[in-house]
């Protein structure tokens, strides 16, 4: 995957971490470009869903 590059990995040098991929493309709407492309669009529908996984997997955290 092009432009897949972070500073995840020098951060968890001094905090542990985890870096999570959620698509964001709908072929259906020709949304397919990668992220830092001039032509990258969010398929908003995805936001609902990335919201509440996000949300399950805090409040399961919160519960141990």
């Amino acid at each position: 995957m092009p432009f897949a590059s972070e500073d995840l990995g020098h951060f968890q040098k001094a905090v542990p971490g985890v870096y999570f991929f959620m698509g964001v493309a709908n072929g259906d709407l020709g949304n397919i470009a990668f992220p830092h492309t001039p032509n990258f669009e969010v398929d908003e529908a995805s936001i609902e869903f990335g919201v509440r996984r996000f949300s399950t997997l805090i409040l399961s955290r919160l519960q141990e």
